[in-house]
């Protein structure tokens, strides 16, 4: 069964992926009493409907292994804010064809929480369903959180031996997907190193929406990939100036 957002949903126009770094960045001027321009900004469009700002499990799993707990409470506060509810779908779905944009309960399989957490979610609104599920990982998971970046680990080196092909992928998806892989597994000054697998599923998902924001390594490694199927910078405020360009278009 595909992970699809229902239909009646009024959806807002665009979809923009952040980083965790973007996140972080926020969180931490959050603590010092500062609302950086680039955020107040986000919020404005995100409450006039115009775009909203997915969540993933890579999200949820680096979070889990924050210590500074004001600053991941802060990051899950603004994450909730500008989600609307929705989140990304497994990418072993959406490299299916599954639609990559889905409802909160659609992260719970992939990493266990509390049964209890799970049949509290009906009756409840989008935004307190992706509360309740994403609180429980990003608090809860730091363990799995680290079984996932070795399983990761393990699938991007599958990809790089296989050698295999992004124009022999049956989706569109699932060649932008082998593609980040590839590029990855080649760059001599990355590799496949520890915590590469949380880097590598933040490009993934931030080019299968309209706008995705990753670190500038990350954005020069794909720069370029004719299988991208959104746009990626590495600065938020770009994201935002081509917005705006798109909405008075």
């Amino acid at each position: 069964m595909k992970a699809l957002v229902p239909a009646a949903r009024s959806e807002p126009i665009k979809s923009i992926y952040l980083d965790q770094f973007v996140y972080s960045e926020w969180a931490k001027a959050g603590l010092r009493g500062e609302t950086p321009a680039s955020l107040r900004l986000m919020v404005d469009h995100v409450s006039a409907g115009r775009i909203f700002c997915p969540l993933s499990l890579a999200h949820a799993c680096e979070l889990a292994r924050w210590h500074n707990i004001p600053a991941r409470d802060a990051a899950i506060e603004l994450m909730l804010k500008l989600s609307e509810g929705l989140v990304m779908a497994h990418i072993v779905d959406v490299c299916a064809g599954h639609r990559p944009v889905t409802w909160a309960p659609f992260l719970v399989p992939v990493v266990s929480v509390s049964q209890l957490t799970v049949e509290s979610l009906d009756g409840l609104s989008p935004h307190e369903k992706l509360r309740a599920v994403f609180e429980s990982l990003a608090k809860e998971v730091e363990r799995p959180a680290d079984e996932y970046i070795e399983n990761m680990l393990a699938s991007m080196n599958a990809f790089s031996d296989q050698q295999r092909s992004p124009g022999e992928a049956s989706t569109p998806e699932a060649a932008w997907v082998l593609d980040v892989c590839r590029r990855r597994a080649a760059d001599p000054g990355r590799g496949a190193r520890g915590g590469d697998p949380f880097d590598i599923l933040h490009t993934c998902y931030a080019g299968l929406t309209d706008y995705g924001v990753v670190d500038r390594t990350h954005a020069a490694t794909v720069k370029g990939s004719q299988y991208v199927p959104g746009q990626i910078f590495s600065r938020v405020d770009d994201v935002l100036h081509a917005l705006q360009a798109d909405l008075k278009a």
